[in-house]
């Protein structure tokens, strides 16, 4: 791949928006790039010999090839995750579908008193929602964790204004505070005698 002639913002792959796409010869390249990088090769060289147009663009293409080396194996992490989630999904939907009963003491508990001597026993077990709950809890927990994986999860924004202070604006506070202070004080004898 050596000695490719430099290529031209006007003969790069473009998409429907006219935005540049990477084509699998440019990822080729990139990797190529990468490679002579890692043998010690120069910036400027790798851009005269792969045609980037600079050094800062070669790097950029290092960058680039470097994120598409570590895309990979995250990529499967990903999907794994997401599988196990599908699967606890599966499970916890499982136990929110069922009904589930109140056991006590090894012993099913009925709701209603219990029949008289001699007669059936017509009372039904006491339903019991803790399953049901704590599989609603576990739900919420599985798309919180999937919602991170695929990114969905718009980021938190801050408004931070910084103030830089130095010794000197404190002298200065203080001074204007002492003044306000020795005004009021004078303003207040000053009514306070007339």
């Amino acid at each position: 791949m050596t000695g490719s002639p430099a290529r031209s913002g006007q003969d790069r792959a473009r998409d429907a928006q006219n935005k540049f796409v990477r084509t699998p010869e440019s990822i080729a390249r990139d990797a190529e790039c990468l490679r002579l990088r890692s043998r010690g090769e120069t910036w400027k060289r790798i851009s005269d010999l792969l045609g980037y147009g600079g050094g800062s663009n070669a790097k950029k293409a290092a960058d680039r090839a470097n994120r598409d080396v570590l895309a990979g194996p995250v990529e499967d992490y990903r999907n794994q995750q997401l599988m196990r989630i599908q699967a606890m999904r599966r499970e916890a939907l499982k136990v929110l579908e069922r009904d589930h009963v109140v056991v006590s003491h090894g012993r099913v508990i009925l709701s209603g008193p219990p029949p008289e001597e001699g007669q059936p026993d017509t009372r039904t077990p006491m339903l019991d929602d803790g399953p049901k709950l704590q599989a609603i809890q576990t739900l919420r927990q599985l798309d919180e964790r999937e919602a991170k994986l695929l990114g969905l999860d718009a980021p938190t924004k801050a408004d931070v204004t910084v103030h830089k202070v130095d010794p000197q604006d404190l002298e200065l506070a203080e001074l204007i505070n002492e003044a306000k202070a020795k005004n009021a004080a004078e303003r207040e004898r000053i009514e306070g005698g007339s």
